[in-house]
């Protein structure tokens, strides 16, 4: 699934769900995306992209190994106001609605297609302040690639209970899978039973191509808050405000610039299961 351009996350966790597409119970988030950019070029070319994917998935754990499992995928995007795209993937069918019409396809009909779906497919072994020590990638499929199952690591970052500050490696997923990638600053700012509000600040490099386009200067800053549970252990909410700023250049010449904001929205509730 193509993701905007960069992520605005809302997770809900509840401890207790299981999913039938796998009998272990998970901690369950949705993260939800949304961003509007400004893209113009050269060419006189200057569109309006807003978009919103949310992903419903479970972070399922076995000692020192955290297992993600997508459990639920939906884009709706825009094009200067105009919608282009309403997609929706679950593990009873995919529904795309696009300009020339709308295609279902069910999982009796391609029960390969939708097999990965509520499996864990990375496996993130972590230490015991939960920072990544190394991962494992399964085979998704077409539905499930890097940068889809990347978006399920967004918030977890590691907690150190005994430090005040400290920073810890960031990546975010743009469009087509374009990584922005850096090191983010976290501080904690306050508590309330048994919560700790952690402002989160500082900037990622985005490098590569974006839309067929080589980027020539690309970054993105990121200022907000998370919110840590000292019980459980979990990321339970925050909101990350974004601003995406990239200037590329295509082969013929023509620039390009895609400037931007994304809110990052993390709740923890009931709102992650299953429709």
């Amino acid at each position: 699934m193509r993701t905007p351009l960069l992520t605005l996350a809302a997770v809900v966790a509840s401890s207790s769900l299981i999913y039938a597409e796998d009998a272990r119970p998970g901690t369950v988030y949705r993260i939800v995306i949304d961003s509007t950019h400004e893209i113009k070029t050269s060419a006189g070319l200057n569109t309006k992209d807003q978009a919103v994917s949310t992903y419903d998935y479970r972070l399922i754990r076995h000692g020192d190994v955290v297992s993600s499992a997508i459990d639920r995928m939906e884009t709706v995007s825009k094009a200067n106001g105009v919608e282009g795209m309403r997609m929706q993937i679950d593990g009873k069918a995919m529904r795309n609605k696009g300009t020339y019409g709308e295609q279902v396809v069910l999982r009796e009909n391609r029960p390969a297609m939708f097999d990965p779906i509520g499996k864990p497919l990375l496996d993130v072994t972590v230490d015991d302040q939960g920072a990544e020590i190394k991962r494992e990638l399964k085979d998704g499929g077409p539905l499930f690639k890097l940068d889809s199952l990347d978006n399920t690591r967004t918030f977890h970052t590691r907690f150190p209970s005994k430090e005040t500050e400290w920073d810890s490696p960031a990546t975010f997923r743009l469009s087509g899978g374009l990584p922005a990638s850096g090191t983010l600053h976290y501080k904690k700012v306050g508590a309330k039973n048994g919560v700790t509000e952690v402002a989160v600040s500082g900037r990622l490099e985005v490098s590569g191509k974006i839309f067929a386009a080589n980027i020539k200067r690309g970054d993105c800053s990121v200022k907000g808050i998370q919110s840590f549970d000292e019980k459980t252990r979990e990321w339970v909410g925050g909101r990350l405000n974004v601003h995406v700023d990239i200037d590329a250049e295509q082969v013929n010449g023509t620039t390009m610039s895609v400037r931007g904001p994304s809110t990052f929205t993390l709740v923890s509730g009931s709102g992650a299961q299953k429709p």
